[in-house]
């Protein structure tokens, strides 16, 4: 990216970023796909209890986790082009979500948090 983008060929800086998110979003599948199928099974096996009761919330955290690698390529992406003043601002926004709801979202649904509340509002 970085190469692209001094050389001024803005046309391939974003055509290496939509490759990248092209295949982020296919292991970002194959990931959900394997997380649906085996993620509770293997889980309850390695930690030797019933997981069942979690098992549509685990996909919604995987799903997290996949929006979070995307982030990351825009994070380097902005780096590149010296526009780290807004990875700043992300931040701070970030951090002041986090701190005014994770608190009430873990204190009032327990350890699954926002994904159990947004699950929970899918099936009403």
């Amino acid at each position: 990216m970085a190469i692209y983008w001094t050389q001024k060929k803005k046309k391939e800086f974003l055509k290496v970023i939509t490759e990248i998110i092209v295949c982020l979003s296919g292991i970002g599948v194959l990931v959900m796909i394997g997380c649906a199928w085996l993620g509770i099974p293997a889980l309850s096996w390695i930690y030797v209890i019933d997981l069942s009761q979690y098992k549509g919330t685990l996909p919604i955290i995987v799903l997290g986790g996949c929006f979070c690698t995307f982030s990351y390529v825009f994070d380097n992406a902005l780096v590149v082009i010296r526009k780290q003043n807004l990875l700043v601002c992300a931040y701070v926004i970030a951090w002041l979500y986090t701190k005014t709801t994770a608190h009430h979202m873990v204190e009032k649904w327990a350890m699954a948090g926002a994904a159990q509340r947004w699950l929970m509002q899918q099936q009403c």
